[in-house]
């Protein structure tokens, strides 16, 4: 009766280690969004995260206005060995209202550096009181 107890242990400790099991799925990549805000505005970026290095994303910042600004002022900071493919991280707008957004879209080629990479970005506001303190905004992408 011993023996087959053992022999059934066995068989359920094996049951957990079978090595022709397939190994998991790479995580897909999903449109990640996240926000960031202060008195005087919402921020929102969306990236794909995770990727692939070398690959290609678009990123998109969104800045809505909770009060009527002068001016509004976006500079995201590329990571280090990643590259503007298509447009510019930077964008201005002047006379932006309660309500209204300034959208703006650029396209980065990822670097070789795998792990978590932080994209980081300031959005600076001119509201009747002048420059108001920056919004400091930072998302972390994982790159494969």
């Amino acid at each position: 009766m011993i023996g087959i107890f053992v022999v059934l242990a066995s068989l359920v400790s094996l049951a957990g280690c079978n090595p022709a099991s397939p190994s998991p799925e790479p995580q897909t990549p999903k449109l990640q969004t996240v926000e960031f805000s202060n008195e005087f505005v919402t921020v929102t970026r969306t990236f794909l995260s995770p990727v692939q290095a070398g690959q290609e994303i678009t990123v998109q910042v969104k800045i809505t206005a909770k009060v009527d600004l002068r001016a509004v002022l976006l500079s995201e900071t590329i990571p280090d060995g990643w590259q503007i493919a298509e447009g510019t991280s930077r964008a201005a707008r002047l006379g932006l209202k309660a309500g209204e957004s300034l959208e703006h879209s650029y396209t980065v080629r990822v670097g070789n550096k795998t792990g978590t990479v932080t994209l980081t970005g300031l959005v600076t506001v001119a509201t009747n009181q002048g420059a108001q303190e920056p919004l400091e905004i930072a998302s972390q992408i994982r790159v494969r």
